[in-house]
């Protein structure tokens, strides 16, 4: 426990093995998120926006087993982008977790089946990463 009474082992999910997609515009997010996962043993692949997240996935055969995404980002938004990636064969089976500071109020708005799963920010790292791993283990027996 740390000082916060909150678990922090982080360390005890093992995803290695697995990658995981960051569409992210805030540099300091990305950076916490990226310290807290790489010791999982996860691979982090980051964007800072919708589109450089489309043309990545649309590049090459990538395997990507989780996308976390923020919804209010310049160039294109998360909603607009998870829905691109939903109609993409490689892609639409992959989950995709809004990582947002949007209020629920506004992510109860967004049509079903954009996204698996939602956390609202501020969030304690080991809620996300308890996230990724189940929502990865649920891809993988959905396979």
């Amino acid at each position: 426990m740390n000082s916060n009474g909150n678990s922090n082992d982080s360390h005890s999910i093992d995803l290695k093995g697995h990658t995981i997609l960051l569409v992210e515009d805030d540099g300091i997010s990305s950076q916490v998120f990226e310290h807290f996962f790489r010791k999982t043993g996860a691979t982090i692949i980051s964007t800072t926006n919708g589109r450089q997240a489309l043309d990545l996935l649309e590049s090459g055969p990538a395997t990507i087993d989780i996308i976390f995404m923020d919804i209010a980002m310049p160039v294109l938004g998360g909603t607009e982008t998870a829905e691109m990636i939903r109609s993409m064969d490689n892609y639409a089976h992959v989950p995709i977790i809004a990582w947002t500071a949007t209020s629920p109020q506004e992510i109860l708005k967004i049509p079903g089946g954009v996204f698996d799963d939602y956390l609202i920010k501020p969030t304690e790292m080991q809620v996300i990463i308890e996230a990724a791993a189940k929502w990865i283990k649920v891809a993988i027996e959905q396979d």
